[in-house]
């Protein structure tokens, strides 16, 4: 027998894989991460084709993937409307609905209702699990649908499809932000530069630095914007930042306490790749929070 013969051996049964699927999109219903996560093998392969984040592999990436879509839209029901089947594979072609309750593809949600066609590649692996996913949705849908007549709306009008594809960028820069997957974050432009807090400015390394503090000091900190607005080649979010403070962040040891504060950025966005970051946030009010006096302060 031939080696790649073997290999494959592992077929599993068309009903063995419906109800591995119909089991993960049943728990993505109920916003149970830990019941998606027991679908998918350990190494799984999760790729959300065309997101600036990249391919994300293992159970850990995909958590934080997970806990975001989770936060950005409620699903009601994924009905499928085809499969096709391979020796361990089926392609889905489904039809997705709920609300949008937080910022989908960097549009406000506002709790409105959503629709959209989506396709998934299901590839198990020899236990039954969920050893790839990729799913490619219909953008179109989502931004005609979150965007028109929406206050983020560029000068009041429908958005451009460059301003659309920008929104998208940042947005998804944001979600590798809370994710703790910068390094792999696919759009970033050669001459990065940002300026955090106001005055330090970073390259594309120290932002990185930066960016990977605050994932240690709050594993579960996460941007909620209130507002997204994309007018020319520069997005703008305004909302805050959240999250438990459980781990050392910059010289503090942990407090267990939440953080809740306001955060405001402009983004700019040229071919695709973020180029300027500009970053405020309320870091007097973050401190207050952790009952801490702000690192190299005059204690006196």
């Amino acid at each position: 027998m031939q080696q790649g013969t073997a290999i494959r051996a592992h077929a599993i049964t068309r009903s063995a894989m419906d109800r591995a699927i119909d089991e993960h999109f049943a728990y993505e219903g109920r916003d149970d991460v830990a019941g998606v996560l027991a679908t998918l093998s350990d190494d799984v392969d999760h790729d959300i084709v065309g997101s600036p984040t990249g391919p994300l592999r293992g159970k850990g990436a995909v958590r934080a993937f997970y806990e975001q879509l989770f936060a950005d839209l409620r699903q009601e029901r994924v009905t499928s409307k085809h499969r096709y089947y391979g020796e361990d594979f089926v392609v889905d072609e489904s039809v997705w609905r709920g609300t949008a309750v937080g910022n989908p593809l960097g549009f406000a949600g506002r709790n409105r209702p959503l629709q959209f066609r989506i396709l998934h590649l299901f590839e198990f692996g020899k236990a039954g699990a969920i050893r790839r996913e990729n799913v490619w949705m219909d953008t179109g849908a989502i931004a005609a649908q979150l965007d028109v007549g929406a206050p983020d709306s560029a000068a009041g009008h429908g958005a451009t499809a460059a301003q659309l594809g920008a929104k998208e960028t940042v947005m998804a820069f944001y979600a590798a932000f809370d994710q703790g997957s910068l390094r792999s974050f696919r759009g970033i432009g050669a001459a990065f530069e940002a300026k955090v807090f106001g005055a330090t400015v970073l390259d594309w390394p120290g932002f990185l630095a930066f960016g990977e503090a605050f994932r240690e000091g709050f594993p579960d900190g996460r941007h909620v914007f209130d507002f997204v607005i994309a007018e020319g080649d520069s997005v703008a979010t305004i909302g805050h930042y959240r999250g438990r403070h459980t781990q050392h962040f910059m010289g503090v040891a942990a407090t267990r306490r939440e953080v809740d504060f306001t955060v405001m950025h402009v983004d700019r966005v040229q071919d695709g790749r973020i180029v300027e970051h500009r970053g405020i946030g309320d870091i007097n009010t973050m401190w207050s929070q952790l009952g801490v006096t702000p690192p190299g302060s005059d204690r006196r």
